[in-house]
Protein backbone atom coordinates (compact mmCIF):
# COMPACT_ATOMS: atom_id res chain seq x y z
CA UNK A 1 0.00 0.00 0.00
CA UNK A 2 1.92 2.95 -1.24
CA UNK A 3 1.01 6.47 -0.39
CA UNK A 4 -1.23 8.09 -2.46
CA UNK A 5 -0.12 11.69 -4.01
CA UNK A 6 -1.74 14.90 -2.02
CA UNK A 7 -1.78 17.01 -4.88
CA UNK A 8 -3.63 14.59 -7.26
CA UNK A 9 -6.63 14.23 -4.45
CA UNK A 10 -6.16 17.91 -3.51
CA UNK A 11 -7.13 18.26 -7.58
CA UNK A 12 -10.78 17.23 -6.93
CA UNK A 13 -11.98 18.86 -4.47
CA UNK A 14 -12.77 22.29 -3.70
CA UNK A 15 -10.69 24.38 -1.20
CA UNK A 16 -9.54 27.64 -0.19
CA UNK A 17 -5.62 28.86 1.46
CA UNK A 18 -6.02 30.24 4.71
CA UNK A 19 -3.10 30.52 7.32
CA UNK A 20 -0.70 27.67 5.62
CA UNK A 21 -3.65 25.33 5.33
CA UNK A 22 -6.07 23.86 3.17
CA UNK A 23 -9.57 24.94 4.42
CA UNK A 24 -12.15 22.11 3.10
CA UNK A 25 -15.97 23.67 3.38
CA UNK A 26 -18.74 21.00 4.52
CA UNK A 27 -19.58 19.67 1.07
CA UNK A 28 -16.17 18.44 0.41
CA UNK A 29 -16.08 14.19 1.07
CA UNK A 30 -13.06 12.23 2.49
CA UNK A 31 -10.62 12.71 -0.39
CA UNK A 32 -10.94 16.70 0.09
CA UNK A 33 -10.36 16.06 4.03
CA UNK A 34 -7.87 13.46 3.26
CA UNK A 35 -5.90 16.00 1.34
CA UNK A 36 -6.52 18.66 3.38
CA UNK A 37 -4.50 16.74 6.13
CA UNK A 38 -2.13 15.30 3.73
CA UNK A 39 -1.06 19.15 3.23
CA UNK A 40 -0.34 19.83 6.56
CA UNK A 41 3.96 20.02 7.38
CA UNK A 42 4.70 17.32 8.67
CA UNK A 43 2.08 14.93 7.96
CA UNK A 44 2.92 11.47 5.85
CA UNK A 45 -0.04 9.48 6.16
CA UNK A 46 -3.74 9.61 6.64
CA UNK A 47 -6.68 7.25 7.90
CA UNK A 48 -9.69 8.30 7.78
CA UNK A 49 -11.83 5.38 9.89
CA UNK A 50 -15.04 5.01 11.78
CA UNK A 51 -15.25 4.58 15.73
CA UNK A 52 -15.72 0.92 14.60
CA UNK A 53 -12.48 0.68 12.73
CA UNK A 54 -14.21 0.47 9.33
CA UNK A 55 -11.67 2.67 7.00
CA UNK A 56 -13.32 4.84 4.79
CA UNK A 57 -10.18 6.68 2.77
CA UNK A 58 -6.53 6.70 3.62
CA UNK A 59 -2.91 7.89 2.12
CA UNK A 60 -0.19 5.94 4.37
CA UNK A 61 3.55 5.06 4.67
CA UNK A 62 4.81 1.96 2.77
CA UNK A 63 4.19 -1.15 5.42
CA UNK A 64 1.25 0.96 7.32
CA UNK A 65 -1.76 -1.21 6.89
CA UNK A 66 -5.38 0.51 7.03
CA UNK A 67 -6.95 -1.99 8.97
CA UNK A 68 -4.81 -2.24 11.65
CA UNK A 69 -4.80 1.60 11.75
CA UNK A 70 -8.26 1.96 11.93
CA UNK A 71 -8.79 -0.84 14.66
CA UNK A 72 -5.72 0.55 16.76
CA UNK A 73 -7.05 3.83 16.26
CA UNK A 74 -10.23 3.21 17.51
CA UNK A 75 -9.20 0.57 20.30
CA UNK A 76 -6.92 4.23 21.48
CA UNK A 77 -9.67 6.48 21.25
CA UNK A 78 -12.29 3.79 22.82
CA UNK A 79 -9.88 3.69 26.09
CA UNK A 80 -9.18 7.31 25.85
CA UNK A 81 -12.96 8.15 26.23
CA UNK A 82 -13.85 5.62 28.77
CA UNK A 83 -10.76 7.34 30.62
CA UNK A 84 -12.16 10.45 30.46
CA UNK A 85 -15.62 9.50 31.57
CA UNK A 86 -14.27 7.87 34.74
CA UNK A 87 -12.15 10.61 35.29
CA UNK A 88 -15.05 13.32 35.17
CA UNK A 89 -12.82 15.66 32.24
CA UNK A 90 -15.21 15.13 29.61
CA UNK A 91 -14.68 13.48 25.79
CA UNK A 92 -11.36 13.36 24.18
CA UNK A 93 -11.44 15.54 21.31
CA UNK A 94 -7.43 13.77 20.19
CA UNK A 95 -4.63 11.99 21.04
CA UNK A 96 -1.18 11.79 20.50
CA UNK A 97 1.31 9.61 20.67
CA UNK A 98 5.11 11.06 20.55
CA UNK A 99 8.36 8.46 19.66
CA UNK A 100 11.78 8.95 18.20
CA UNK A 101 10.71 9.18 14.74
CA UNK A 102 7.49 11.74 14.74
CA UNK A 103 4.63 10.46 16.33
CA UNK A 104 0.68 10.23 15.23
CA UNK A 105 -2.77 12.27 15.86
CA UNK A 106 -5.68 10.56 16.54
CA UNK A 107 -8.70 13.30 16.16
CA UNK A 108 -12.11 13.01 16.04
CA UNK A 109 -14.00 14.53 12.74
CA UNK A 110 -17.59 14.09 13.42
CA UNK A 111 -19.38 11.78 15.92
CA UNK A 112 -18.69 8.31 14.89
CA UNK A 113 -15.83 9.51 12.58
CA UNK A 114 -11.56 9.40 13.57
CA UNK A 115 -8.49 10.84 11.58
CA UNK A 116 -5.32 9.37 11.94
CA UNK A 117 -2.46 11.60 11.26
CA UNK A 118 1.44 10.04 11.41
CA UNK A 119 4.13 12.67 11.32
CA UNK A 120 7.69 12.92 10.29
CA UNK A 121 8.36 15.46 13.32
CA UNK A 122 6.64 16.39 16.62
CA UNK A 123 3.19 15.20 16.56
CA UNK A 124 1.13 18.00 18.76
CA UNK A 125 1.63 21.03 16.14
CA UNK A 126 0.22 19.26 13.38
CA UNK A 127 -2.53 17.94 16.08
CA UNK A 128 -2.91 22.16 16.92
CA UNK A 129 -3.16 22.69 12.79
CA UNK A 130 -5.88 19.15 12.32
CA UNK A 131 -8.12 20.88 14.81
CA UNK A 132 -7.94 24.19 12.83
CA UNK A 133 -8.90 22.64 9.83
CA UNK A 134 -11.68 20.99 11.39
CA UNK A 135 -12.89 24.23 12.96
CA UNK A 136 -12.88 26.10 9.56
CA UNK A 137 -14.73 23.24 7.89
CA UNK A 138 -17.76 23.72 10.23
Amino acid sequence: MGRHSGNRLARKSTREEAAGAVVVRPADGPEAMLASFLSLPGVRGVLLSTKDAVSSCAALPQGVYKDTVAIMSATMFGAAATAARESLVGEPRRLTVHSEDGGYVIVETGRNELATLFTSEEPEPVAELAVQVLRQRG
